[in-house]
């Protein structure tokens, strides 16, 4: 995840085929480690900062199989 400029932020997965763009301040910043988002999300824990103005991911190519 990077900042550019005030409240903007942007991230994406390792290989760059989906980008994220959130704009304003987050409504809350959090790390769960139930057994639920392990599993959901295939990590020991899970992070997020949701925000009111985030806006869908943008994908630069469709994954290959």
């Amino acid at each position: 995840m990077s900042v550019e400029g005030p409240e903007r932020f942007t991230g994406g997965c390792l290989c760059g085929s989906a980008r994220i763009v959130a704009s304003g301040r987050p409504c809350r910043v959090g790390v769960c480690h139930c057994l639920d988002c392990r599993k959901h999300h295939g990590a020991l824990f899970h992070a997020s900062a949701p925000c009111p103005l985030c806006r869908e991911p943008q994908n630069r190519q469709e994954p290959t199989p």
